[in-house]
C-alpha cells in the first residue's frame, strides 16, 4: 500500500499537479497564509497534523485507563482529573488536528 501512495505522489509531482488537499487542510493553509506554491510547507503541516492526531488519541487512551490502574486507590486524584479536563479541549475546534 505504501508503494501505491508513493507512486501516486510521484506521478502528481511529475505531471505538475499538487497533492489533493482536504477541505480542513485548505482552511488551515488559508488561516496561516500558506500559498498554493508552497508544497513543502503544506506537506509539513499535513504531517504535523497527523502526528498531533495520533498523540492526542494515545493520550486519551492513557488518561482513560490510568484511573483504573492507579496504584494509590485512595479515592480522587485531583491532578489527574485536572489533566483529563485539559485534554478534553484538545485539539480544539476544527480544522484542528489530523482531520
Amino acid at each position: 500500500m505504501a508503494t501505491k501512495k508513493a507512486a501516486k505522489k510521484k506521478a502528481a509531482r511529475k505531471n505538475g499537479g499538487s497533492e489533493q488537499w482536504t477541505v480542513d487542510e485548505k482552511k488551515i493553509f488559508d488561516e496561516f497564509g500558506i500559498g498554493w506554491g508552497d508544497e513543502s510547507t503544506r506537506r509539513l503541516i499535513r504531517g504535523q497534523r497527523r502526528l498531533n492526531k495520533r498523540f492526542y488519541e494515545t493520550l486519551e487512551v492513557i488518561l482513560d485507563r490510568l484511573p483504573r490502574i492507579k496504584i494509590n486507590k485512595s479515592g480522587r486524584d485531583e491532578e489527574l482529573e485536572r489533566v483529563i479536563e485539559l485534554n478534553k479541549g484538545v485539539p480544539g475546534e476544527s480544522p484542528g488536528c489530523g482531520g
